[in-house]
C-alpha cells in the first residue's frame, strides 16, 4: 500500500503548496483512492508534481461535509470521468464555524458539488471490496474534541452543535496491514480507533488523518490520548487540525508510535509488518 499526501496544513517541498486541508492518494493491490480533497484545487497541482494521475481513481471517499475536506472535489469531478464519491449523505447539510461571538462562517460544501449525479452513500457499514470498507457509526463519547464546540449545523430552522453524524472512516486491510484513515476525528480518535477494534476484532496497525486538536486540549488531557493510543500498538501519522502544538505534546508522549504527516510525505507499507 502507497499512500501520498497531496495536502495538508503545512509542505516541506518547496514544489509542493500547503493549505487548511487534507487529500490523500491511496494506492492499493487493486484500487486506487482519493480520500479527500483539501479546500481549493491545490490538491491537483500538487498531484501533478507528484506524478499522481487522479484520473485513474477508483473512487474518492469525502470523509464528512467540510469545506477543507471537500472543496476541490468540483474539480476531481472534472479530471475523473467515472469515479464516485462515497460520502454520508448528511455531509450535503449545511455547516458554519463560530469565528466570535456573533459570526458564523459557512463551512459546508459548495452548492455546485451538492447537485452531483455521482455520489454513493454510505451507511454504518459499507463494504468497497478487496479488504476496503466504510464505517460511519461511532459508539464512543470519551476525549470528544473541544473545538466541535464551535462547529455548527443549521437543522428545522434553526442552528444547533454539530453532532457529526456525516463524518465516516475508511479501512484497508491488505495482508497484515490494516490501515484506518480519519479525516477529522471530530468524533474523537479514540473513539474511532475503538470502533474499528469493535467492528473488525482488532486493532489497526497504521491510522492515519487530522485528530481536531488544534485548539489545544489541556496537556492532561493530551496525554490521556496519547495513552489511550500507545495501548493500541498502532502506529499513527498526523497533521491537519490535529495542530502543531498538540502534535508536539503528543510526540513527547508517543515517540516513534506518531509522526507528522505534512503535503508531499508518501507512506509505503508492504504486506508483512517489520
Amino acid at each position: 500500500m502507497r499512500i501520498t499526501t497531496l495536502v495538508e496544513n503545512v509542505s516541506t517541498d518547496p514544489l509542493l503548496g500547503s493549505e487548511h486541508g487534507l487529500s490523500l492518494w491511496i494506492e492499493t493491490n487493486t484500487k486506487k483512492i482519493l480520500f479527500d480533497s483539501g479546500a481549493t484545487t491545490l490538491f491537483e497541482k500538487n498531484a501533478e508534481v507528484l506524478g499522481v494521475d487522479l484520473s485513474t481513481a477508483d473512487f474518492a471517499v469525502l470523509s464528512h461535509g467540510h469545506w477543507d475536506h471537500g472543496g476541490g472535489m468540483n474539480r476531481f469531478l472534472a479530471l475523473n470521468e467515472k469515479a464516485p464519491i462515497y460520502l454520508k449523505k448528511s455531509a450535503l447539510g449545511s455547516y458554519y464555524s463560530r469565528r466570535d461571538e456573533e459570526t458564523l462562517a459557512y463551512a459546508g460544501l459548495d452548492d455546485e458539488l451538492k447537485e452531483s449525479d455521482r455520489f454513493i452513500f454510505s451507511d454504518e457499514h459499507t463494504d468497497l471490496g478487496d479488504g476496503a470498507f466504510l464505517f460511519g457509526r461511532i459508539e464512543g463519547k470519551e476525549f470528544v474534541p473541544e473545538g466541535n464546540k464551535t462547529l455548527y449545523v443549521e437543522a428545522d430552522g434553526g442552528m444547533g452543535i454539530d453532532p457529526f453524524e456525516h463524518e465516516h472512516c475508511l479501512g484497508i486491510e491488505e495482508g497484515e496491514e490494516k490501515v484506518l484513515f480519519s479525516g477529522c476525528s471530530h468524533l474523537g480518535i479514540v473513539n474511532i480507533v475503538e470502533q474499528y477494534r469493535m467492528l473488525r476484532g482488532f486493532y489497526p496497525t497504521r491510522v492515519i488523518g487530522g485528530f481536531h486538536l488544534s485548539k489545544i486540549e489541556d496537556v492532561h488531557t493530551l496525554k490521556k490520548i496519547a495513552m489511550r493510543l500507545l495501548e493500541t500498538g498502532a502506529t499513527f501519522y498526523t497533521g491537519h487540525c490535529t495542530g502543531e502544538a498538540s502534535y508536539r505534546i503528543l510526540k513527547e508522549y508517543m515517540q516513534e508510535h506518531l509522526e507528522y504527516l505534512p503535503t508531499g510525505r508518501v507512506l509505503e507499507f508492504t504486506e508483512e509488518l517489520p
